[in-house]
């Protein structure tokens, strides 16, 4: 997660003694985390984190934070210079941004078809420079076939390249770590 997270995880025990109710949900106004550059409305956090039980747990590890020397994260002072900057105070365990940590080999050794694989490189190298745009949404999300139809045709459409990383619909439902009792 980026380090504006851990902004969010770090500042919950402050946010904590601040609260009337141990909903976020139920809030009105603009949260200030010291990592973000603006204010936020508690609907753009993590929904888990929105309601009493979710709240319960990431303030418990917010809080264990603290009993740390220092936390490793991977990230870098370019990419996230505000965040990283607001965790010089003398309170906070000391941040380390070790990023950006890559497994530059990981693909190749794991991707299911070879040649596939070397067919996408092979055509991302023939573009000209900046002109691929690569679509993600992330490990939980994915579209039907007719949304990706949509989206594909609008992108052909208004002649940009894109690369897209796809996912299928999971074959049964995920549990979230909070749905399970023993966590």
């Amino acid at each position: 997660s980026p380090a504006s997270f851990l902004s969010f995880m770090l500042h919950l025990p402050i946010l904590d003694t601040q609260l009337t109710t141990t909903e976020l949900a139920e809030l009105d106004t603009e949260l200030v985390i010291p990592g973000f550059v603006n204010p936020v409305p508690p609907s753009v956090l993590p929904p888990v984190a929105l309601n009493r039980d979710g709240f319960s747990c990431f303030l418990y590890h917010g809080r264990r934070y603290f009993e740390t020397k220092g936390i490793i994260i991977n990230t870098l002072q370019e990419l996230e210079p505000h965040t990283l900057n607001s965790f010089s105070t003398s309170q906070m365990p000391r941040v380390y941004p070790i990023g950006p940590v890559l497994d530059l080999a990981g693909p190749a050794q794991w991707h299911p078809d070879q040649a596939h694989h070397q067919n996408i490189l092979n055509w991302l190298d023939d573009q000209p420079l900046s002109s691929v745009v690569f679509l993600c949404f992330g490990s939980n999300w994915s579209f039907d076939v007719q949304q990706v139809r949509e989206i594909a045709h609008g992108l052909e459409r208004a002649g940009v390249r894109f690369l897209w990383s796809l996912r299928e619909k999971p074959k049964t439902q995920l549990n979230l770590p909070n749905d399970y009792t023993n966590l």
